[in-house]
């Protein structure tokens, strides 16, 4: 009996961090521009901020996941 009830808990847990998760985030419009964000350059593990230190200039953005 215990254990069961050990298992209810859980899975009541688990659905409550899940329905937590699921809240309305604020959506970026169309057209608004994209927020800044920190990167490390490979060349040389400079941090520069994207966009804003490539403003004015031609950039390629290539995303990739390793696994």
């Amino acid at each position: 009996m215990k254990m069961r009830s050990m298992v209810a808990a859980v899975a009541v847990l688990l659905v409550a961090v899940f329905v937590a998760s699921c809240g309305a985030e604020a959506r970026p419009e169309v057209g608004s521009p994209a927020p800044s964000v920190q990167l490390q350059r490979l060349e040389d593990g400079e941090m520069v901020r994207f966009p804003d230190d490539w403003s004015g200039r031609a950039v390629a953005v290539s995303f990739f996941s390793p696994g």
